[in-house]
């Protein structure tokens, strides 16, 4: 697959008269107001743009670590310039999670631990025919032999509660 770059943002601003600018960008569109009378100004825009930036990615993050995000809050506080141009000179931004509970790392290791003897049988199989110790063949029986001992060594519990049902 071949990479494509992304093709370069372009819109239009349209002054409405007075203070007031309309700004549209493909289907998207924007009012913005100097005065902040009738829409946000564009430093309030910009804030806003921010905010749903840093809030999107870590949304995307969250989301592909499994962390079970349920909601999301971000507050943002500006300090800005007082004389013109009033640019912003710091920005604070805080996020609230809700439901947000990562694993913690003995959760992680246990979850591994159940995966232990799947990875031992699977470097076996594979140590073993690069080592030229076995053949394919024989990995894949002595595979299989190694799964059903795994798997009886696992059920082995609850074969114990539904054995006497056999007989």
């Amino acid at each position: 697959m071949a990479w494509s770059p992304t093709p370069p943002l372009t819109l239009d601003l349209t002054w409405q008269g007075g203070m007031r600018f309309t700004g549209t960008s493909g289907a998207a569109s924007i009012a913005l107001d100097g005065a902040s009378k009738s829409a946000p100004t564009p430093v309030q825009a910009l804030a806003f743009s921010l905010a749903a930036c840093m809030s999107i990615d870590l949304v995307q993050i969250l989301t592909k670590g499994r962390h079970g995000l349920k909601a999301l809050r971000a507050h943002l506080e500006g300090k800005r310039r007082d004389v013109e141009p009033r640019h912003f000179t710091a920005i604070r931004l805080h996020f609230a999670l809700i439901g947000c509970a990562a694993l913690a790392w003995t959760e992680r290791l246990r979850t591994l631990a159940r995966l232990l003897p799947t990875l031992l049988i699977f470097f076996t199989i594979l140590g073993g025919i690069y080592g030229g110790v076995f053949t394919p063949t024989e990995a894949s029986a002595i595979g299989a032999v190694a799964l059903v001992v795994v798997a009886l060594l696992t059920l082995f519990p609850r074969i114990a509660l539904w054995l006497p049902s056999l007989m």
